[in-house]
């Protein structure tokens, strides 16, 4: 029993981890010029690492409508993701990533 608790756990942090970087890369690709991802998908990034870490962005609405994070903003957000990783969980109630503050 304690094996499949366990096995469950290492599986709901790998997806937990596996949603922040994915949201990280999209924004680190826009930075570089990498991508022509949609506007909404950067969208819910931002709001998705404000929610979680209470850092904010200052991105403004340009002409075509397009959030743009800056790198600071970037960089903040990855430093918190490394320094706060292990205390990342999925919540299954609320279906998102949560941090665990104890």
């Amino acid at each position: 029993m304690f094996f499949c608790s366990y096995n469950s756990l290492a599986q709901d942090n790998k997806a937990v981890f596996v949603q922040v970087e994915k949201r990280l890369k999209t924004i680190k690709d826009y930075l570089g010029g990498k991508t022509n991802d949609s506007t909404l998908r950067r969208a819910e990034a931002i709001v998705f690492f404000e929610k979680l870490t209470s850092i904010f962005s200052n991105s403004d609405i340009v002409a075509e409508n397009q959030l743009e994070p800056s790198l600071a903003e970037y960089q903040k957000w990855d430093n918190w993701y490394q320094e706060n990783k292990s205390k990342l969980y999925w919540n299954k109630r609320k279906k998102q990533v949560r941090i665990n503050k104890y």
